[in-house]
């Protein structure tokens, strides 16, 4: 059985940025705040972190090779904005959420990117301002949609500012 999530009658604002760096293949969330992590669910390789109990999924990450999307005209689910709890208690890294890997696709036009079912029907739920879930009558996440800034090679504009102030840029660490 695939984890289930509760809707929240509420929205928490998580004041975050997802970004997507093609150079490092992965997506990311900027100004996460240094909380421990409560619990993260994955799908494919997709991360979904809580941070607090209270607000659930605040933050979206991981590997995702742009060259295994299908290009495909896309439009986002009319959502809601709540926040996106799991059903039951959880502790910890909890495998994936679905046991097959869901097919990506991505819409350069719109700069959407949906992990998923993008013509599935559900419950749809903005998560986060850059992050939308599908939910099934079950309460299962069947689609995820991410539309992430675009960042195409951060490493230049690392080592121009540390040329700058005096680093030698072979000790800059790639990871944000």
């Amino acid at each position: 059985m695939e984890a289930q999530f509760i809707v929240s009658r509420f929205y928490t604002p998580k004041n975050v940025t997802l970004s997507y760096y093609s150079h490092e293949y992965s997506f990311f969330t900027n100004d996460r705040p240094s909380y421990l992590v409560d619990y993260e669910f994955y799908i494919n390789y997709l991360c979904f972190t809580s941070w607090d109990r209270l607000v659930g999924i605040a933050d979206v990450g991981g590997l995702e090779p742009y060259q295994r999307w299908i290009p495909r005209a896309l439009r986002a689910p009319t959502a809601e904005k709540r926040d996106l709890l799991p059903k039951g208690r959880y502790e910890g890294i909890v495998s994936g959420i679905n046991q097959t890997e869901a097919p990506r696709y991505y819409d350069k036009e719109s700069n959407w990117f949906c992990c998923g079912d993008p013509d599935q029907a559900g419950i749809a739920v903005q998560f986060t301002e850059q992050a939308i879930a599908v939910l099934n009558d079950r309460r299962e996440i069947t689609a995820v949609w991410l539309n992430p800034v675009l960042k195409s090679n951060c490493y230049k504009e690392r080592r121009e500012s540390a040329t700058a102030i005096g680093v030698d840029e072979s000790r800059i660490l790639v990871s944000e």
